[in-house]
């Protein structure tokens, strides 16, 4: 079994509180390790925590998996 962890503070993705959160690809170059090269996995936690360090404000945020769910992803 391969451990996958964020990159961040290494949160491990097979923790059950793991909440799958997608940014556009123009945010993640921002908040990622230079050069983006697509690899590597970030919490919930940290994307906020970049996206503070980066100044970026309003960012759009795509819950994709977990325990919590958007008002619109309800069934």
């Amino acid at each position: 079994m391969i451990d996958i962890a964020c990159i961040g503070c290494g949160f491990s993705y097979d923790d059950p509180a793991w909440i799958e959160a997608v940014v556009s690809d123009k945010v993640f170059e921002k908040i990622t390790v230079s050069p983006y090269q697509g690899a590597g996995i970030l919490c919930i936690q940290c994307i906020a925590r970049r996206c503070v360090e980066a100044e970026l404000e309003d960012v759009r945020v795509i819950i994709t998996a977990g325990v919590l769910k958007t008002d619109s992803q309800r069934k």
